[in-house]
Order: C-alpha cells, then structure tokens, then sequence
C-alpha cells in the first residue's frame, strides 16, 4: 500500500481480479500464467510448472481480492518508523513497479539492506533458492557469527 501503479498495470489487475472471480481456473490458464511475469520462470526447467502447481492447489478465496484499502496512513508513509533490522529482497527480472516500490521501501526503512537477485522474477525463491537462502543466512547470521 501507498505505492502506485501505472494505469496499465492497475487495468491488468482489475481484469485479472475479475476473471478470478468469475472462473478461478480458467482466468489462471488464460489470463495469469500467460503474462510476462513468468517468463524468467519458463527459462529455468520445472520451476514454471512447480509455481503453477503452487497456484492451482491454494486458490486464492475471491472474497480475498474485493478487500478494501487499510483506513489511516498508507505504509509506505510509515516505513520510517520500522525499527527492526530489515532485509528486502527483490528479482531483477521483476516489474519495474514492483524493482521501483522494493527500492523505495529499503530506502524508507533506516537501515534496510536491499538485495536484487540477479536473473530472477518475483518468484525468485522458487527460481534461485540457494541463491536467495545463502543471501538470508548472510543477512541473518552474518560472517563473524557462524563458521562455514
């Protein structure tokens, strides 16, 4: 929240909202899996096929989708006032709106460290888990901490 989209990319999500709603399974094959987001995935053999399968056996509840925007600040107004030690990952291959709000969030958050996953989407940890869990236990048990 508090981030905006282009115009295109919120009539996308409109129409994808709407075709979920009317036929979850078929909005998925026709609409979802079919966009641009998953081409970094369809590069890598079976990842394409694992996050669909993700997608097919936890739909997602369409109530889920009329939700209506948190009341009060936007977060990324309050992003200033996270205190905890913060770690945002994001694919490089990913939208340019999604790149741009992971840039503005770990610039938001004092102290934040940001990593973008070179060649990956946003299902980076699906794409390049080893790379994503070795930066997260980097970040998390850094150098000094742990022996390798």
């Amino acid at each position: 929240e508090g981030f905006s989209a282009s115009p295109e990319a919120a009539a996308a999500a409109a129409d994808l909202r709407a075709a979920l709603k009317a036929d979850a399974a078929k909005a998925l094959d026709e609409k979802f899996f079919p966009a641009p987001i998953f081409d970094v995935a369809r590069e890598h053999e079976g990842v394409f096929e694992r996050i669909t399968d993700i997608f097919r056996r936890f739909p997602q509840s369409p109530g889920r989708l009329d939700r209506l925007p948190r009341a009060g600040a936007a977060l990324a107004g309050r992003l200033g006032a996270v205190s905890a030690r913060t770690f945002v990952l994001v694919g490089e291959r990913d939208e340019e709106e999604r790149l741009r709000s992971a840039k503005a969030i770990a610039a938001g958050i004092p102290g934040a460290e940001l990593a973008v996953v070179p060649e990956t989407s946003r299902f980076l940890h699906v794409e390049e888990s080893r790379a994503v869990m070795r930066k997260l236990t980097d970040f998390f048990l850094p150098e000094p901490e742990i022996e390798r």
